[in-house]
């Protein structure tokens, strides 16, 4: 094959992931006279364009490697009490911040196979604040560079989000290995900047309540029940969560999630989703100690243990400008013996039950692509921010107004001002006593 025709391939192929991130939520059923919104960026990493458009051509055919990303830089201010131990968690003093760089390399391997890798630059962990036994320490990865006269340089570091090879026996049945992304809901998989209409995804998204990726082997598939109405599930096997998961299972225990979507078309689009994620999350340290013959020998001591179970349900509804989309999540946390960690100098943490959910409302005009829209979140937990209150359940709300815009096709911005308030016994003295407010901007783009 000549290079120039090497050339045209993997244009088309980047090309063409470019289109499918700038087409409807599902390509195979768009509106002709609906506003384009992007698709998630799980389309842009990979999704087969056999799950959305039967008669789009094969990406396999194309061959090549594909290479894109996205990125985003904003600005924000949080009002708060000075003192405040939300302070442990939260800057609030304004600043402006570089918030993602995320790289992919996709390719088509032949044969049905396939891969993905998303990679994200990060400054972490320089700057981040661990809470330890004699206060907050503001971690600093400052080193001379060997090559500028040794300067100093604060190093930063790299997340892997994901890296995985599939093999696509039909639009039915697809298997995957490595690490994925959850399939609950729908900002998990949809986690790129541009493609999230708020500033940041909502709070219980962000808290993990199902864990946001896994290592592991991943089932999945769709199929046409009608002309309007299209069905997918997704079954997964993974270490579940721990404190080494991406490459260790410490307990032999692996956990199970499972998706279930319908798709309809029709006045408008309607995705209707449901999950569930059951796993056991274990830490334990191993110490070394001669045995009864007086030979060293490794025992385990365990440090946390706890089984748990997620559920979420999530919609979806687009109709031309007009977009409406909510999830509802659920997490119950039952500790084992001996796995329960300390909570403060006289009590353990206690059993838990998380749950909380959120609601959008926009509508994109055509000038400029203007979404005004309207977020709501709710969430409730046992307290475990404030050791010196009780175990008590807390109750968060936050409300968001904002302005997301899409000047070109690859270019978002953003502008917000939230309200964050408190329902939470003896509130007296807590750091969630007061509301908070906030105002931040964001200019997000694809590349």
């Amino acid at each position: 094959m000549s290079r120039s025709r090497a050339s045209r391939r993997l244009a088309c192929r980047v090309g063409l992931s470019l289109l499918g991130w700038l087409g409807s939520v599902h390509a195979q059923s768009a509106d002709p006279g609906a506003s384009p919104e992007p698709t998630s960026l799980a389309e842009l990493e990979g999704e087969p364009l056999s799950l959305t458009d039967p008669s789009a051509p094969a990406l396999e055919t194309l061959g090549g490697l594909a290479l894109y990303g996205f990125a985003d830089f904003g600005f924000y201010k949080l009002f708060m009490p000075k003192g405040s131990l939300l302070r442990t968690q939260l800057f609030g003093d304004s600043a402006f911040a570089v918030g993602n760089l995320n790289t992919y390399l996709s390719g088509e391997l032949g044969g049905g196979w396939r891969s993905l890798m998303e990679i994200r630059f990060t400054y972490l962990p320089n700057g981040s604040r661990p809470i330890t036994a004699s206060g907050i320490e503001r971690v600093s990865t400052a080193a001379q560079d060997y090559t500028n006269s040794g300067r100093v340089r604060n190093t930063g570091s790299i997340f892997i989000e994901r890296a995985w090879i599939e093999y696509s026996a039909s639009a039915a049945l697809n298997l995957r290995g490595g690490s994925w992304l959850t399939p609950y809901g729908i900002w998990n998989e949809d986690h790129g900047s541009p493609t999230i209409i708020p500033v940041t995804r909502p709070y219980v998204i962000g808290l993990e309540l199902l864990p946001e990726r896994q290592t592991g082997l991943l089932l999945y598939g769709s199929f046409f029940a009608s002309e309007s109405v299209t069905l997918r599930y997704q079954v997964g096997l993974s270490n579940g969560r721990g404190p080494i998961q991406d490459y260790a299972d410490l307990d032999e225990n692996k956990a199970v999630t499972l998706r279930l979507q319908l798709h309809h078309h029709g006045a408008g689009d309607l995705d209707l989703g449901a999950a569930a994620y059951i796993g056991r999350y274990t830490d334990l340290d191993q110490l070394i100690r001669p045995n009864g013959n007086g030979v060293l020998g490794v025992e385990e001591q365990l440090l946390q243990r706890y089984d748990e179970a997620s559920y979420a349900l999530d919609a979806r509804y687009v109709r031309g400008g007009l977009h409406l989309q909510t999830e509802f999540i659920m997490n119950e946390k039952a500790y084992a013996d001996g796995g329960r960690p300390v909570r403060s100098a006289t009590q353990f943490q206690p059993d838990d039950r998380r749950y909380g959910g959120y609601g959008l409302a926009g509508y994109r005009f055509d000038w400029l692509g203007i979404m005004p829209y309207l977020t709501g979140e709710y969430f409730s937990p046992i307290n475990t921010f404030e050791p010196t209150r009780a175990a008590t359940r807390d109750v968060f709300w936050d409300f968001g107004l904002g302005i997301n815009s899409r000047p070109t096709t690859n270019v978002t911005l953003k502008l917000e001002g939230n309200l964050a308030v408190f329902d939470i016994e003896n509130a007296k003295g807590s750091a969630l006593e007061h509301p908070v407010l906030g105002v931040q901007a964001q200019v997000a783009w694809a590349f």
